[in-house]
């Protein structure tokens, strides 16, 4: 909120108004990313394969300890093998079954506005960016007076922002 209260335009509105409009544009990018950002302690159910070494985590990065369990059984020997993509190692791959593996840990970024952000720049951007466009007249991509013309964005996000996002984006 600070960040954008200090750029050009912004300072003039509400603070319940720009705090809307990041929540919009925040929900626009969490869509986008198919994953959460905000720090946050889970406990997921992933479904195990014995093919696989890898399993991945839906929020990330993966910030201290990591727990995991099939049928409350600890699994001792996960390892978190990057912690920046929320991916999870078990040299022998994970005991087969739908929803079996049961993963509690802490993954997300500190979101801005709280001590120690570390949300990344290009995230906060996008958000910055999808505010903006929030604030014009939605969807309008061109205008015509003479006999009256306009016309509507077709994309939900603005390229400048997917263009930023896309490194962080997950797939599956």
């Amino acid at each position: 909120m600070e960040r954008l209260k200090g750029m050009p335009g912004f300072a003039m509105y509400d603070a319940d108004y720009l705090t809307l409009l990041i929540a919009a544009a925040s929900a626009q990018i969490e869509a986008y990313l198919n994953r959460k950002l905000a720090l946050q302690e889970v406990t997921e159910r992933k479904n195990g394969s014995e093919a696989s070494p890898y399993l991945h985590l839906s929020r990330y990065p993966i910030v201290g300890e990591v727990t995991a369990e099939v049928c409350g059984e600890p699994l001792d020997d996960v390892d978190v093998l990057n912690p920046e993509l929320g991916r999870l190692y078990r040299k022998g791959g994970w005991p087969s079954g739908i929803g079996n593996v049961r993963v509690t840990y802490t993954g997300g970024y500190i979101l801005p506005g709280n001590d120690d952000s570390n949300l990344p720049d290009n995230i906060e951007l996008a958000c910055i960016l999808e505010v903006q466009q929030l604030m014009r007249t939605p969807g309008v991509t061109s205008e015509r007076v003479g006999e009256i013309s306009v016309t509507y964005a077709t994309e939900k996000m603005s390229s400048a922002s997917r263009s930023l996002l896309d490194g962080y984006r997950r797939f599956a």
